[in-house]
């Protein structure tokens, strides 16, 4: 291709896109109480895929065998695994939730409380996944071929992040005190114990 970062980042924007369609409609199909397809959440996918994750991608693989350049081996796969798995997939996460949540309209303490929510148990799944795949993916496959093995093995990731990572939070943004009650708001206990003004 002329040009093979321009490939890619069309490839995961249709990845990503399709995925959260996909699975917007199983989530219809098992809730007909849903609403209709919901577009803003589709194309926030398509932005994290197009125009955060290829790039970044492609950037890092590069890096990556920039780092062991001259050195082949179990022990050079193991490390570039363990870079890719802490490293690239931390990042990756981290944006994901950052992007979705402040393209949906929260505040960045709302964006953090989400990260903090979400980035430990997307992790663990993640790893279940990727670890194989990568595996292979830094071994065996050509360093201009491994984005696309990513966004190919992506379709199902897609699919499952759309889902998971649409989840209510379950922890509640800090909300900042910003209001004091005086004394004047006080008064003496009524006849019934009460403290506050009503």
């Amino acid at each position: 291709a002329r040009s093979p970062l321009r490939t890619k980042m069309a490839s995961a924007v249709a990845i990503y896109g399709g995925g959260d369609a996909a699975m917007q409609a199983v989530e219809r199909w098992r809730d007909p109480a849903l609403r209709a397809w919901d577009a803003p959440r589709t194309a926030r996918m398509c932005v994290y895929g197009g125009l955060w994750l290829s790039p970044f991608l492609h950037a890092w693989y590069r890096g990556l065998d920039a780092m062991f350049v001259g050195r082949t081996g179990l022990s050079v796969t193991l490390g570039k695994l363990a870079l890719d798995q802490s490293f690239a997939a931390t990042t990756n996460m981290v944006m994901f939730y950052s992007i979705n949540s402040l393209l949906d309209g929260a505040s960045l303490a709302e964006t953090r409380a989400r990260i903090e929510d979400r980035l430990w148990p997307t992790l663990k799944s993640l790893w279940c996944l990727w670890i194989p795949v990568q595996s292979i993916n830094l071994s065996l496959v050509p360093l201009d071929k491994r984005v696309l093995v990513v966004n190919f093995v992506g379709v199902g990731w897609s699919m499952f992040m759309s889902w998971f990572g649409n989840q209510p939070s379950r922890v509640a943004a800090p909300v900042p005190v910003d209001v004091v009650v005086s004394e004047d708001a006080l008064v003496k206990p009524g006849p019934r114990g009460n403290s506050l003004a009503s």
